[in-house]
């Protein structure tokens, strides 16, 4: 099968970032209110939304460390969705290793709503809302 032409290349390089920066946005900016919330309510959480939130603190206390892995794991999508582009192989083949980059950051934005919808349907039920 042919290379995809340059622009296809470029473009496709580009998505990659959404979903990163959907899990970027998330992490950084969500979340962290969200744990802010249940330390405000003293809500006992369960071990996955324990793990969620503890992971959260620490990107936010080591926010020049995380930023950077956060950066660089960007950057290794982009490579690769670059590098998968410029081969010849089957659309097939293609789409399955495109399909496996862009599962990464959208499964870490799942499971990390996941982990946080329990805690947070249990306060607002017990606020009454």
């Amino acid at each position: 099968m042919p290379v995809p032409t340059r622009s296809s290349r470029v473009l496709l390089t580009a998505l990659v970032t959404v979903p990163w920066l959907m899990v970027g946005v998330q992490w950084f900016l969500v979340l962290p209110r969200f744990a802010r919330l249940f330390d405000q309510f003293g809500l006992r959480l369960s071990i996955p939304s324990n793990y969620i939130i503890a992971a959260v603190k620490w990107a936010g206390e080591t926010f020049f460390l995380s930023g950077w892995v956060f950066l660089v794991c960007v950057m290794l999508s982009m490579f690769r969705v670059s590098r998968l582009m410029k081969q010849d192989l089957s659309p097939k083949t293609r789409n399955r290793h495109l399909l496996m980059v862009f599962a990464v950051p959208m499964t870490l934005f799942i499971l990390s709503w996941v982990g946080i919808a329990e805690p947070y349907s249990k306060l607002m039920r017990g606020l009454g809302k």
